[in-house]
């Protein structure tokens, strides 16, 4: 039977492997401390596996397998902070706005009206339960449900609908 008939737990217990080839091991092997000397005219482009914090092999075969499962493209963060941040980053412009749950995560809003708003993006804070403003002119709108640390929860279906 193919992996097309597989179900959840099997597709889970497979995700981001490689296709198995002989004489190799069945599984990836450990990823080691990134080494201290790199190459002093490339730097860390030198090698596929130079340096481990924003790269390594597990990293990738993580993404690969989350990418698999949600049947898209993944990118893994060291924290919650960090995606968040990658995220607005990546989306938000200069004359954007940008609606963030106001009894949300502190350090989001925190960099939010610090970095967002120095590059011009307008940042709205809006109740996690609500009400909730009008999305006309909205570029993103960030829900954390529940929120943190209140546990205020989203209407989702409300956010998504407007």
């Amino acid at each position: 039977m193919g992996s097309e008939h597989w179900g959840d737990g099997t597709r889970s217990v497979h995700a981001g492997l490689p296709d198995a080839v002989p004489g190799q091991p069945f599984l990836p092997g450990p990823v080691f401390a990134a080494p201290y000397h790199l190459d002093p005219e490339r730097g860390p482009s030198a090698a596929t596996d130079e340096y481990g914090r924003p790269d390594n092999p597990t990293r990738r075969l993580l993404e690969t397998a989350v990418g698999e499962l949600e049947g898209g493209d993944c990118r893994v963060f060291a924290s919650g902070q960090a995606a968040i941040t990658g995220l607005l980053l990546a989306l938000l412009r200069p004359g954007d706005t940008v609606l963030l749950p106001a009894d949300g995560y502190y350090a989001v809003r925190s960099f939010a009206s610090d970095a967002l708003e120095r590059l011009g993006v307008r940042v709205v804070l809006v109740p996690t339960a609500g009400p909730y403003p009008s999305f006309e002119g909205v570029r993103l709108v960030l829900l954390e449900t529940p929120a943190n640390p209140g546990l205020d929860v989203v209407d989702v279906r409300a956010v998504a609908g407007a």
